[in-house]
């Protein structure tokens, strides 16, 4: 189990001010996590980001496969009424459970190292294999941008959307009177990953991403972002050597 994008998310929509609508779907709603136990997936590097396989963090239940079906940890008063009524359940302290798998020893850098990459030609490089077809945000489990719509329905009134938009997109950054702070797809591409790493943690003490690896195996064009984060490391080194030098 990665650590929870409700930890991200709670961040954005439930301080000051509180999105009512989240608020009041996320009262409603009870988190069962099933742990990793088979070995992380092609993508996933979730321990580098503070996860791991049985993360029990913002979870209300979490279920691990075991001999004869699921250990159950109940974690929250939340989780526990919703077992009330069921059957009796194996909990982790009755059976042997497997160790959870190894899933990588990536480390991400401070956000120094990603102010110092901020010109770097290799956004321009990165850009160059990029198709803007947005497939990246939209599988992105924490990737909260959005646009307010209004469409006028067939009994003629008015009905306001919020709807789902990527920094990848070439509108995405446009204002009133045509002005684009961000016109290329190089100045995207880099958006994407100092928002994740540098401008939300800044912000919010926390990257804004779980480490979950959907980026990874959904690219079209095989954009890694553990390969945008050790290139960033790379050029810090580099950097910090020549200081020193």
């Amino acid at each position: 189990m990665r650590r929870s994008r409700l930890e991200v998310l709670d961040r954005l929509f439930l301080d000051d001010p509180v999105d009512v609508y989240y608020a009041e779907r996320r009262a409603m709603t009870t988190m069962v996590g099933l742990a990793c136990s088979d070995g992380p997936w092609t993508g996933c590097f979730c321990t580098a980001l503070g996860g791991g396989p049985s993360d029990r963090t913002h979870l209300d239940i979490l279920l691990t496969a075991c001999d004869g079906g699921f250990a159950v940890d109940v974690v929250t008063d939340k989780g526990r009424a919703l077992l009330e009524a069921g059957a009796a359940v194996l909990t982790s302290a009755d059976v042997a459970l497997p160790a959870p798998p190894v899933v990588t020893d990536l480390q991400v850098p401070d956000m120094t190292a990603w102010r110092a990459a901020f010109n770097a030609p290799y956004w321009a490089e990165l850009a160059e294999r990029c198709l803007g077809c947005r497939t990246c945000t939209y599988d992105c489990p924490v990737c909260y941008c959005f646009d307010v719509r209004d469409r006028v329905m067939g009994d003629g009134s008015i009905e306001r959307l919020r709807c789902w938009d990527s920094c990848q997109g070439a509108l995405c950054f446009a204002i009133a009177g045509g002005h684009n702070p961000r016109p290329t797809q190089a100045a995207r591409q880099r958006q994407r990953y100092m928002h994740k790493f540098l401008y939300y943690p800044g912000r919010e003490g926390a990257a804004l991403c779980v480490g979950c690896g959907r980026c990874v195996e959904q690219c079209p064009v095989n954009i890694d972002i553990r390969e945008v984060i050790g290139f960033v490391a790379a050029n810090n080194r580099a950097a910090a050597a020549e200081v020193q030098s």
